[in-house]
């Protein structure tokens, strides 16, 4: 049996990583990663945390033009903007608490709105799934890298939670014109995904979805959501047994920040974890997309 004692020293571009074994011999992992900058880099992604808007969510028919502009709501009859704003008159469509799908308790991650996408809908006729899109700042350059990504959290008054949440880059923007009907799904290959690509399902936790992407040059536009048909999504139906057969999700800051030679990524290590023969445990980043990781075990006892 080991006692996994994940200690996390950096130095330079190495995370050593020690893993001591209780017969006294200790493991060195030293886990190389390529270094990338993103802290001094401009995020490409305009209006970001959707602070910017024209008009406080409210429900009126037909709907509004989009009210987070340049971003470009890809669903037809769904209001998708929540603010504090809307807290005194329109209180449904208010933050922290809201009514967009059943009663809903969640706080902007960064200042005092967010957007809505649904991943899977088994509940409403009027559309099955919901998408925002948005034109970049600026176009990808060839072969440069991008640290990409965002953050979604589950309305609680969901019974579904699912996976393959994503980012899709592209050169030309994404329509609705584009969605395949009856399931209202954009067929799309998504480039930013999570490790594993696991369902979210936390309802409390802003869950961050992020990959270093290499661009093939010249993409400019950026879709979020589901690409995938329900038989090829994973599903929790057991997330609330009361709750409304969809999974929607809140979303915030998104982000594409090109990436230089100092970026520095963490080890991700983990807890302590004590393992038997035959387990296994993840030791590193979870985050895709890198290929410039270098692993080097060293017996140290």
């Amino acid at each position: 049996m080991r006692n996994l004692l994940c200690c996390r020293k950096f130095v330079g571009e190495e995370y050593q990583l020690k893993q001591k074994i209780s017969k006294g011999v200790t493991l060195l992992l030293i886990f190389i990663v390529g270094c990338f900058k993103a802290n001094s880099q401009p995020n490409l992604v305009p209006n970001n945390s959707f602070e910017i808007y024209t008009s406080c969510p409210k429900l009126i028919f037909p709907l509004p033009p989009p009210q987070t502009p340049p971003w470009l709501p890809l669903q037809v009859n769904v209001l998708t903007y929540l603010n504090s704003c809307a807290n005194i008159n329109q209180p449904s469509f208010g933050v922290p608490n809201n009514f967009i799908v059943g009663n809903n308790f969640q706080p902007s991650r960064t200042g005092n709105g967010y957007l809505i996408i649904c991943t899977r809908n088994n509940n409403f006729s009027n559309f099955k799934r919901g998408y925002q899109g948005v034109k970049l700042s600026d176009s990808l350059k060839i072969g440069k890298k991008y640290f990409c990504g965002f953050y979604v959290c589950l309305s609680d008054g969901c019974k579904y939670a699912t996976n393959n949440i994503a980012m899709l880059i592209t050169k030309t923007a994404t329509t609705i014109d584009t969605i395949v009907t009856p399931s209202w799904v954009i067929a799309g290959s998504p480039q930013i995904y999570n490790y594993g690509n696991p369902i979210i399902k936390d309802t409390q936790n802003w869950v961050k979805i992020s990959r270093v992407f290499t661009s093939q040059g010249g993409e400019q536009y950026i879709t979020i959501g589901n690409f995938k048909q329900n038989n090829e999504t994973r599903i929790d139906s057991s997330i609330n047994n009361g709750g409304y057969t969809v999974a929607i999700y809140a979303l915030d800051d998104v982000f594409v920040t090109p990436l230089d030679n100092s970026f520095n990524l963490k080890a991700d290590a983990g807890k302590d974890t004590t393992i038997t023969i035959g387990d296994s445990i993840f030791i590193g980043s979870y985050t895709n997309g890198i290929d410039t990781i270098k692993w080097q075990n060293q017996n140290t006892g």
